[in-house]
């Protein structure tokens, strides 16, 4: 079993940029490459920006898309198959001795952790910040988010209702619409007060900020793993034209659609 040091990564090394409390690098996989079992010194995140894989830690096996974000604390053991066409990861990796320094009582998780972009689309925004001189700052303050709402001794209460867990289904499945507050109490059969209210213990979100999110994170893996126009992922996802779209995404990424596929494909 092989361990990697700080920076080091299977796969063709196509950019990395240095910083003093992490690192960040950029990683091409040919299609059908395997690795085998090996862990990395350092915890790191790592954005699947374009291709497919599926891990094994020799437990279980999961299936890694485009758009997804892992987390891998050090020394955690994994091998990797890429499936029939090249890949390509963002590895954010956090240098030894960062946790001693900034995070007092706040821990890394232990374990492997596979996110959306939905729980933490911030963290797309390190994938166009990196190259910028002096958004250091910007990327840590977008790290410290993800660690303050990752943390376990951090994250609220998840004993959700049965109403909130079929709406967010609904949100989930039904994504060629925008579902109002008042159809979705309906369907759940609770008055819509008590489902805002409900939902906004629960979530952390209003109905709405999660619906939003839930979209837009097809329409990232979509502007990533596809050639769509925007037109057609416009209509896939039930904005009411590009303009809708548009608006909505530079509100949540801060960029286009048209300049995120460009700069990630770039």
């Amino acid at each position: 079993m092989i361990n990697l040091g700080e920076g080091q990564y299977f796969g063709k090394a196509i950019q990395s940029t240095d910083r003093p409390r992490f690192k960040l690098s950029l990683t091409r996989y040919e299609g059908g490459e395997s690795i085998e079992a090996h862990c990395h010194s350092n915890h790191y995140l790592s954005i699947l920006t374009q291709g497919s894989y599926v891990e094994d830690n020799g437990s279980d096996s999961r299936l890694i898309q485009a758009g997804d974000i892992v987390f891998r604390p050090s020394h955690y053991v994994h091998q990797n198959l890429f499936q029939d066409r090249a890949s390509t990861c963002f590895n954010i990796e956090f240098k030894e001795g960062w946790g001693e320094e900034i995070l007092n009582d706040f821990n890394f998780p232990t374990h492997f952790i596979k996110y959306t972009s939905v729980k933490h689309p911030g963290i797309f925004q390190i994938l166009w910040a990196h190259n910028q001189e002096g958004d250091a700052d910007a990327v840590l303050e977008i790290l410290y988010h993800w660690l303050h709402h990752s943390n376990p001794m951090d994250l609220p209460s998840r004993k959700s209702l049965r109403v909130v867990q079929e709406v967010c289904e609904i949100l989930s499945s039904e994504l060629e619409v925008f579902h109002s507050l008042g159809q979705l109490s309906g369907r759940v059969y609770v008055h819509p007060a008590y489902l805002a209210r409900a939902f906004k213990k629960h979530m952390g979100l209003t109905i709405s900020q999660h619906q939003m999110r839930v979209k837009l994170a097809q329409v990232v893996r979509q502007l990533l793993d596809t050639q769509l126009k925007l037109s057609d992922i416009s209509f896939q996802y039930g904005f009411y034209d590009d303009a809708h779209l548009i608006r909505a995404f530079k509100r949540h990424y801060g960029i286009s659609p048209h300049q995120f596929r460009l700069r990630i494909k770039g």
